[in-house]
């Protein structure tokens, strides 16, 4: 992932790039998901929404310039 936030400008706001790479996400978490599965789509939820804090430092950090850490 962090390959992905190196396609964006320095200063691109950063809520911008979170969506973006939240939307991203979706091509690594889906490939073991069966949507009919409460249980399967509630733990896929809680690990993205787990991730959230990490992401959105990223994001920070790439519309500032700085490198990811």
């Amino acid at each position: 992932m962090n390959e992905f936030y190196k396609g964006f400008k320095s200063d691109a706001d950063p809520m911008s790039i979170l969506c973006s790479v939240v939307a991203g996400l979706s091509s690594f978490l889906h490939y073991h998901l069966d949507i009919k599965e409460t249980a399967q789509r509630e733990l896929t939820a809680i690990k993205l929404i787990a991730r959230m804090p990490v992401l959105a430092a990223n994001a920070f950090r790439v519309s500032m310039g700085l490198p990811i850490v």
